[in-house]
């Protein structure tokens, strides 16, 4: 692969970390310009930011009169500081940390792979990283999830390189990155680095780092709940370690999935590279010998979905965990020459034929939802334009020539999706727009009540009349004053109210 570029990236750019914050700007940045705020977690997260008033109330948040625990402090902390330039660009802000966080993920990708002698798979996972569809989903949406992994996978590689440079200091660094994990987004900051470094010191057969890790790690989360059972409650470390951590992996009282839940999403979210990432594993079967840094990312892979199999909370989004490790084993696999160069091509042929059939199905559902005409003329575009690069694909003999093709169309897919999907699947339950129909209500009222705790952020959105949240048993109560708007999921049969819209699922009442 000496001199091939994979897109517009070469191993050899002077600006190549450059190159891949363009990347990530390019792939996730269009997107928020066209869509709306996605409910419930970007209405949620929203408001939860604009609504920290100091630093110390990041540590102790109130969510609709309730303390909200169900995430750690940092990604509040960082709302409150980024409220500080400016309320209203806030949103650009947290997507402008979500592709900064991709990018350094990248790169660190990059980084690691090149001191482990494995420039072209570092230049290669990297770059179908920041495109898989997991990662895209991640950084375009307004949550901690991307600045969660960035904490892990820097724990993870620092700890690496404290045992293969012999650094004390570097191990506790990896302490501290995990610890940085866990309070971005809890106890899986703390599994996935144990379990790598773990992993890590079997591999060198070191364990005096293992120890000064852990205990760093450790010493800084108990400084954490020590302080906030001080500070705010007591209770404040019960609640989060075991209402919050340990009863969702035992006993969830949201999300609650079967075993092999994670085992049906693995491969579409790991996208285009997934045939490839299957093809790896086959093949390690076969293979006489295995670098050290395949074992970590195989254990990092394999070990790391059972572990998220066997929690019972699960969501499709923690796949992110093991997405770097994965992409990267199917890296190797595309550039391993000990590999027949005819599967490998079959299998670019069967991956460009699924796109092609995913963007024909998804353009179809498309078009027959919203019926316009603009989506049908970008159909037929789209498999044109598919169909002519498969067939260019089949005349060149290169194959990192048709590893690029791939790699443009899929790019071709999410550009797609930046401009005309996404706009259309966030408006329809989408708070902004909510916002602007409020403000077209040609009544006049005092308050709007919602039964719904992420409309909350609509007191941000829709500043001339606050937006209060209700329990459902006393929303009667609420309603007997007259001049009042009410946004709710649910039917309503009061006197003297009647709906006047719908929105999406929402549907919108006036009291009289």
């Amino acid at each position: 692969m000496e001199g091939t570029s994979i897109l517009f990236i070469r191993k050899e750019d002077r600006f190549l970390y450059i190159k891949f914050l363009i990347l990530t700007f390019l792939l996730y940045l269009p997107s928020f310009f066209f869509r709306d705020f996605f409910y419930p977690d970007e209405a949620r997260n929203l408001y939860l930011c604009w609504s920290v008033s100091s630093l110390k109330q990041a540590f102790y948040l109130f969510y609709a009169d309730e303390f909200y625990f169900h995430k750690p402090p940092l990604y509040f902390l960082l709302g409150y500081l980024l409220n500080k330039f400016s309320r209203d660009f806030l949103p650009l802000f947290l997507i402008i940390i979500n592709i900064l966080s991709s990018g350094i993920i990248i790169s660190l990708n990059y980084y690691f792979f090149k001191k482990e002698g494995q420039k072209e798979v570092g230049l290669l996972s990297s770059v179908v990283l920041a495109m898989t569809s997991i990662f895209y989903g991640t950084s375009i949406i307004i949550r901690m999830d991307i600045l969660f992994y960035l904490f892990v996978v820097l724990s993870i590689f620092l700890f690496w390189w404290s045992l293969k440079e012999n650094k004390f200091i570097l191990s506790l660094l990896a302490g501290v990155s995990g610890f940085l994990a866990v309070f971005t987004k809890g106890g899986f900051g703390f599994v996935f680095p144990l379990f790598c470094w773990i992993v890590s010191a079997v591999v060198f057969r070191r364990w005096l780092f293992l120890i000064s890790s852990t205990i760093t790690m450790s010493l800084c989360i108990g400084g954490w709940l020590w302080w906030g059972s001080e500070v705010f409650l007591k209770d404040y470390w019960k609640i989060l370690l075991f209402k919050e951590t340990l009863q969702k992996a035992i006993n969830p009282y949201i999300h609650k999935e079967g075993f092999f839940y994670y085992f049906i999403f693995f491969l579409p979210i790991l996208l285009p590279l997934s045939l490839f990432i299957i093809g790896y594993f086959i093949n390690m079967i076969k293979a006489k010998e295995n670098h050290s840094w395949q074992i970590l990312m195989s254990f990092w892979s394999i070990g790391g979905l059972v572990i998220l199999s066997i929690v019972k909370s699960k969501l499709v989004i923690y796949l992110l965990l093991i997405s770097l490790p994965s992409v990267a084993l199917g890296s190797h696999f595309i550039l391993n020459k000990g590999v027949s160069a005819k599967i490998k091509v079959n299998m670019l042929y069967a991956t460009g034929i699924l796109l092609l059939m995913l963007f024909g199905i998804g353009s179809g559902v498309f078009f027959y939802i919203y019926r316009e005409r603009i989506l049908f003329l970008i159909s037929i575009l789209g498999i044109f334009i598919f169909v002519y690069l498969l067939c260019l694909m089949y005349r060149k003999k290169s194959l990192i020539y048709k590893l690029n093709i791939l790699l443009y169309l899929w790019f071709f897919i999410l550009q797609i999706a930046n401009l005309t999907y996404l706009p259309r699947i966030s408006k329809k339950n989408g708070v902004k727009t909510l916002s602007k129909k409020i403000g077209e209500i040609k009544f006049n009222f005092d308050k709007i009540y919602t039964t719904e705790k992420p409309l909350l952020v609509l007191n941000y959105l829709y500043k001339r009349r606050p937006t209060m949240y209700v329990k459902r048993e006393d929303l009667q109560e609420k309603l007997k004053s007259n001049k009042n708007i009410l946004i709710t999921k649910d039917s309503i049969n009061y006197p003297k109210v009647e709906e006047i819209f719908t929105h999406g699922k929402f549907k919108i009442f006036k009291s009289f």
